[in-house]
């Protein structure tokens, strides 16, 4: 074995020979084999620690607006208060107070708890009509925009309305939640969980007997007045 900065002075062992760089050091090669030029230093240890540094750097600054938001709505104690539509259950008085009226909800709400795309989305998903008579003939069908204005507090409707009137309260209560939204206080009132548990248990286990096809199963709708507040 040699080290750096020494030289072999008297090379006897047959079949080997020794090369020198001029850094003085000495590397032993065999006779007849091919040398073989130094592997340059690897940087996979290097950049392999640059991109875990990287991703985590990536991951502190995504968690740190989602851990400040649900600090806030940790904290955050007292709800802000948009006001109500009116305890009359009046059409005039919602208006009166600046509310709008959702039919796919079937309530009236301060505008800050509106919201118009996600009605028209499920509406035009089921394809409703609303109707003065519960046999939904064609002659009581009461337009559209009529029925936005929310001059009729009780209609008829085909009964899938129950089963999608849920689903887009449970999306309002979820966009709510994600976004930090205000919500109106109809989706947390008890009779609207229980209706909309029966609804879709029905869906299921087939408990309405009370409804047949020969009757049309149609639903009947009756305009709710809230408040709206954001937790």
């Amino acid at each position: 074995m040699a080290f750096k900065g020494e030289q072999f002075s008297n090379p006897s062992f047959e079949g080997w020979s020794t090369t020198s760089h001029d850094d003085n050091e000495c590397d032993v090669v065999l006779l007849g084999e091919r040398r073989l030029p130094p592997r340059p230093r690897s940087h996979r240890g290097p950049l392999a620690l640059r991109i875990v540094l990287c991703v985590t750097a990536l991951i502190s600054t995504t968690l740190i607006p989602y851990n400040t938001f649900a600090a806030r709505a940790t904290y955050t104690t007292e709800p802000i208060d948009f006001g109500d539509c009116g305890s009359s259950d009046t059409a005039e008085e919602g208006r009166a107070k600046g509310c709008v009226f959702d039919p796919m909800g079937w309530v009236w709400v301060r505008p800050e708890c509106f919201n118009r795309e996600m009605v028209h989305e499920y509406l035009d998903r089921g394809k409703f009509t609303f109707h003065t008579d519960p046999k939904l003939t064609p002659e009581s069908m009461v337009p559209i925009d009529i029925i936005f204005r929310g001059d009729h507090p009780k209609l008829f409707t085909q009964k899938s309305y129950y089963s999608i009137y849920c689903i887009y309260i449970w999306r309002r209560i979820q966009k709510a939640a994600v976004e930090n939204l205000p919500i109106d206080s109809y989706p947390t009132l008890p009779d609207h969980v229980n209706n909309c548990e029966k609804v879709l248990l029905n869906e299921v286990l087939h408990e309405d007997t009370e409804c047949t096809p020969e009757m049309g199963c149609a639903a009947w709708t009756q305009a709710t007045w809230t408040s709206c507040k954001k937790w």
